[in-house]
């Protein structure tokens, strides 16, 4: 557990995207500044994006929220990379398809509330209301992360967020179990 969360940085997108990478594998927060481009399809968990034309006080909140992520963020960071591995505490775990977009939504609002209708949207389909089908593919996430040391957590009639677990629920397999 960190004591104290390094400072927020920031960095213009996609220019500094050398230093974006040493960052996040350090656990340093970063602000990316977008110079004139949509965001990076993944977020590391201690990312937020903004416009180069973001008013002071957005660009305050945003590095304060940042700054409290830092602080929640236990045992290391979370990443997803190009071949659906989900990383956390030096465990990994293989991602299905279904999973991989829902995960990465998650992962970019680490520690937050993430609405169920933004994570719908994620899933790349239509789906009816009262439908059951983000509750299954909820759960099935849920034990994929738990075997990493990832908890996902249920916000009534709203959403769901992601944490980190205080131990893992799941042995700690090398392979990622």
């Amino acid at each position: 557990m960190r004591d104290a969360a390094p400072a927020v940085q920031m960095l213009r997108y996609p220019t500094e995207q050398l230093r974006r990478e040493e960052f996040a594998r350090s656990g340093i927060p970063v602000v990316l500044l977008l110079d004139g481009v949509q965001a990076p399809a993944v977020l590391h968990p201690l990312e937020a994006c903004v416009s180069r034309q973001v008013e002071p006080i957005e660009l305050r909140t945003v590095m304060r929220n940042l700054e409290r992520r830092a602080r929640t963020v236990h045992g290391g960071t979370v990443t997803i990379d190009e071949d659906a591995v989900l990383r956390h505490d030096g465990r990994w775990v293989a991602l299905p398809p279904g999973e991989v977009d829902l995960a990465a939504l998650l992962i970019a609002h680490f520690g937050d509330v993430v609405p169920s209708a933004d994570l719908e949207r994620a899933t790349g389909r239509e789906i009816p209301p009262n439908s059951s089908y983000l509750r299954v593919r909820m759960r099935r996430l849920r034990a994929h992360l738990g075997s990493v040391g990832l908890d996902l957590r249920s916000v009534p009639n709203r959403g769901y967020a992601l944490m980190a677990l205080a131990r893992p629920t799941g042995a700690s397999l090398p392979f990622g179990g």
